[in-house]
């Protein structure tokens, strides 16, 4: 939020990531796990609200529209392009090799993600999808049932294919979306 906070929806990051992260860690049956999920729920849930209310505060007292991340005035137009391409790519690779029986909201949330990428004004949503995009990475690479998909293409053709497509635009993403978040060079001024 604080490398964004420019634009007046830079907490919406934080909201949509409290929300996310609410509803994802209800569903253990681990009384004690369930537990420390509810008070770390309450938590999110204060964050929310309070990303909420920043977003009100920061509409009233802005200076400048942030600018749109596919609008022709948008110097990173194109790497916001592949970002979202990226992003786009790793859903439809998480979903290949489970579709139609996920076992997870990754392949929605990333294609959300994707879309809030594309359409919402400011940075923000980059600055979500890089670390984002980088953690899921690591979690593809450290979970057995990819690795051995990605060592074994023969046995899962279409799970080699779907782990190869994810990895692939989970890495544009990151790398399309820091390039994307980078201040544009100034322009040189004329005497």
């Amino acid at each position: 939020m604080w490398l964004d906070r420019r634009t007046p929806w830079s907490p919406l990051a934080a909201v949509v990531l409290s929300l996310w992260i609410s509803i994802d860690n209800l569903t253990s049956g681990n009384t004690l796990l369930v537990t420390g999920n509810i008070i770390m729920l309450a938590g999110l849930l204060i964050s929310s609200v309070a990303g909420v209310l920043d977003i009100r505060h920061n509409r009233r007292h802005r200076t400048l529209p942030p600018p749109k991340p596919l609008s022709r005035q948008n110097p990173r137009r194109t790497a916001v392009r592949f970002a979202v391409a990226g992003l786009l790519a790793d859903a439809v690779g998480d979903a290949a090799p489970e579709a139609p029986d996920w076992d997870g909201p990754g392949p929605v949330l990333f294609a959300l993600l994707a879309l809030m990428v594309a359409f919402v004004p400011g940075r923000f949503m980059l600055l979500l999808s890089i670390p984002l995009s980088a953690v899921f990475i690591l979690g593809v690479l450290a979970d057995p049932e990819p690795l051995d998909r990605l060592t074994n293409p023969t046995a899962q053709p279409l799970g080699f294919a779907g782990t190869v497509l994810q990895l692939a635009g989970l890495t544009t993403a990151v790398i399309a979306g820091v390039i994307a978040v980078l201040p544009p060079k100034p322009t040189p001024t004329k005497a």
